[in-house]
């Protein structure tokens, strides 16, 4: 991964800048760690599951 660092005057490090792949790459990334968590998360409360059909069903599809 190639990154540049946006430092201001104290020498601290206030930004970065990354490719347009590299940023979009990160991007998916983060969208996968959150479907994982979100997926546990509604696996913890089996109450609320329902089968495919039966939402269909619910729905009038």
């Amino acid at each position: 991964m190639s990154v540049q660092y946006v430092i201001d005057e104290q020498g601290h490090k206030t930004g970065v800048f990354l490719s347009f792949e590299e940023f979009d790459h990160l991007i998916e990334l983060l969208e996968e760690a959150q479907d994982i968590k979100d997926f546990r998360a509604a696996k913890e409360d089996d109450d609320e599951w329902v089968s495919l059909i039966e939402a269909k069903k619910q729905l009038g599809l």
